[in-house]
């Protein structure tokens, strides 16, 4: 995962807020994040996502220099998009507008607001949608959970947590994509450093227990 973005720190009170860029790639079932991508064109009402905002011009800047930037900052002012993603965007997910303030109760950020998706899977898409993410730091390892609603019946869950990443969806097709993949599959083995990983079906049981836990921070 990558950041970019603003930090803003409140003495009164005494705490913090950030306007980010979060780029996720993992490895992932390409036919469950296909359907993502056919299922959001379902909904053409969902409002657009103005990618010339500070938050993801100052990203580009960052990731690609000023030159390079201003071409594609400019690509994005006559078009309202990217002609096509640039190869070092070209992430599982990419998301920005995300706006996270620190729960002190759970020592973890947890967004406030709606979240921007700018692509899903190399896909422009470039629309806000309901959700929640939280991004906690801890020893055993971080955790990163990511809940977004293309309607009230078009939803996905994702816990990142020891090198596994749960999913689940309320479309049984994306459930069954995961399902019926083998895990050899489902798994990439340690590698360069780098730990074994492998992503697998989660439960309604988790999904509900993070809503009730993030809705509740999110009221008070």
């Amino acid at each position: 995962m990558k950041t970019y973005g603003n930090i803003n720190h409140f003495i009164i009170p005494d705490s913090s807020t950030l306007e980010t860029v979060i780029i996720l790639n993992f490895f992932f079932n390409d036919n469950a994040l296909k359907l993502m991508n056919e299922n959001i064109d379902k909904y053409p009402t969902l409002k657009g996502l103005d990618l010339t905002k500070s938050t993801f011009t100052k990203t580009l800047t960052e990731i690609f220099g000023n030159k390079e930037a201003d071409k594609y900052i400019a690509e994005i002012s006559l078009n309202g998009s990217l002609k096509k993603i640039p190869t070092e965007l070209q992430s599982t997910f990419v998301l920005s507008e995300v706006k996270m303030k620190w729960d002190f109760l759970n020592k973890q950020f947890v967004s406030d607001g709606k979240i921007g998706i700018v692509s899903i899977d190399k896909k422009q898409i470039n629309k806000y949608v309901n959700g929640y993410i939280t991004l906690k730091k801890q020893k055993a390892g971080d955790e990163i959970n990511i809940y977004i609603e293309f309607s009230e019946n078009d939803w996905y869950y994702f816990n990142y947590k020891t090198n596994i990443m749960q999913a689940l969806s309320s479309i049984p097709e994306f459930n069954t994509a995961i399902r019926e993949t083998k895990p050899d599959n489902r798994t990439v083995k340690a590698e360069n450093d780098l730990p074994n990983y492998q992503y697998t079906i989660s439960t309604e049981t988790k999904k509900k227990a993070f809503l009730k836990k993030v809705e509740t921070e999110v009221e008070n």
